[in-house]
């Protein structure tokens, strides 16, 4: 699976560095099933994961390379993205060292968390926690009784992750409900969910933290760019498995839009 994942990688222009080949690549199996008051659509029944009790931490020797290459490389980079998936990649001394050469150039941070791991991105530019994640976090229940999210509930979390995490701007997405962002300069709100034809969620998250940042890195204000980066991401929830909405499927949604 891992040579697999780097040929893929090669053949379209993603370059793939620091590859560990003591650790496995880790394999996802979903199984579907048909909700039967909808159908057509599917729901993920249970996932089979391969190699994750495997997976050994970042070697310290791998970590310094990182970091040097970084260092190395920083001229004509215009954002960088921090995406936890909690297998052992990022720890807190590699999360701060990246951050904190990325203040040293003025380029922002962008930091898609696990929540037991959210102080390995104090001092990023950006945090893009899900609303489950953020309630994890905080310890504030974003979700009210009818079902509604809770704009007084989402400010107390983006005070709380920008307080104590000292981030500058935080997007919380809220699944059907929409995406909130705040910047505490009275620039924040609720935009409404970018599909009302969500299908599947997967890799919803990394589509949102990349859009972002690269709309922010193009010259977009915080709201312009939480709004691309619903677009975009709305674009591929509306089919199953994990998709990469292409250029094309995105001009021709924001046109519409």
């Amino acid at each position: 699976i891992g040579l697999e994942l780097h040929r893929l990688c090669n053949e379209i222009g993603i370059e793939t560095q620091f590859i560990d080949s003591g650790n496995l690549t880790i394999s996802k199996e979903r199984v579907m099933g048909e909700i039967p008051s909808k159908r057509g659509y599917f729901q993920q029944v249970v996932r089979f994961d391969e190699g994750e009790s495997c997976q050994m931490n970042l070697s310290t020797e791998n970590k310094k390379k990182i970091v040097y290459s970084l260092r190395e490389d920083l001229e004509g980079i215009d954002a960088i993205i921090l995406s936890d998936y909690n297998k052992g990649f990022l720890d807190n001394d590699l999360g701060q060292r990246v951050i904190s050469l990325a203040k040293e150039k003025g380029i922002p941070v962008f930091a898609d968390p696990k929540p037991d791991n959210i102080a390995y991105f104090s001092g990023a530019a950006f945090i893009s926690p899900n609303r489950s994640e953020a309630e994890k976090i905080t310890g504030t229940r974003i979700i009210e009784n009818g079902g509604k999210v809770s704009i007084s509930q989402l400010q107390k979390s983006s005070r709380f992750l920008r307080e104590v995490y000292h981030v500058e701007s935080c997007a919380i997405t809220c699944d059907s409900k929409g995406v909130f962002y705040d910047d505490g300069f009275k620039n924040s709100g609720l935009i409404p969910a970018g599909t009302l034809n969500g299908r599947d969620v997967s890799g919803a998250g990394d589509t949102f933290i990349a859009s972002l940042a690269l709309a922010y890195s193009s010259g977009k204000d915080l709201k312009e760019s939480v709004e691309f980066a619903n677009l975009v991401s709305g674009i591929a929830v509306e089919r199953y498995g994990v998709i990469a909405p292409t250029a094309q499927e995105v001009l021709k949604r924001y046109s519409k839009e």
